[in-house]
């Protein structure tokens, strides 16, 4: 009697694994994608912001020469647009950094999104600010000529839709905190 196949019906449990492992990656790339999202930009550029301005900080501390972040663009009027240029001054004057592989100009719309727009405003006022520098002990001016010491906070406001996150700079210690 000659042996019969015998075709079976059905899946493998390998073959059910990996569709159910398929559709929750899937499931959670579309999850992260759509839900969160607008939160998860604005945290990555106030966190990008602080960084930035606490690592200007220390160098400005650690080098003795006054190092600070020159904004691109400040006013709300603008076309959505915001860029920084971290600087610094030594004895021949203001000068941007040079070496990419350090420090670069950031365009944080090429990161987040375009539709990420931000201000620089001196405490709750419409005073703009076009420059942030620390000086060899940590406290902010606004500019690299070191004449105007900040006396109140610089709010950083990052906006995405109808939210918003702020980056603070504390008067006096140039504490850098998110709000």
């Amino acid at each position: 009697m000659p042996m019969q196949k015998k075709f079976r019906r059905g899946f493998t449990l390998i073959e059910l694994t990996m569709v159910i492992v398929l559709v929750a990656v899937l499931s959670a790339v579309f999850f992260i994608r759509y839900t969160g999202s607008t939160d998860f930009v604005l945290d990555n550029a106030s966190k990008r912001m602080a960084s930035d301005l606490r690592y200007m900080r220390s160098l400005a501390v650690n080098m003795s020469m006054p190092h600070g972040i020159t904004f691109l663009k400040n006013n709300p009027a603008d076309p959505p647009f915001f860029a920084y240029q971290p600087r610094y001054r030594d004895d021949t004057g203001t000068k941007d950094y040079e070496d990419p592989a350090r420090i670069r100009p950031v365009i944080l719309e090429e990161q987040y999104g375009a539709d990420l727009d931000g201000t620089v405003y001196r405490s709750e006022g419409t005073d703009p600010v076009g420059e942030i520098v620390f000086s060899f002990d940590g406290k902010p001016y606004s500019g690299f000529g070191m004449q105007d010491l900040f006396k109140d906070y610089v709010r950083i406001t990052f906006f995405r839709g109808s939210k918003q996150k702020t980056v603070v700079v504390y008067p006096n210690s140039g504490e850098v905190k998110i709000e």
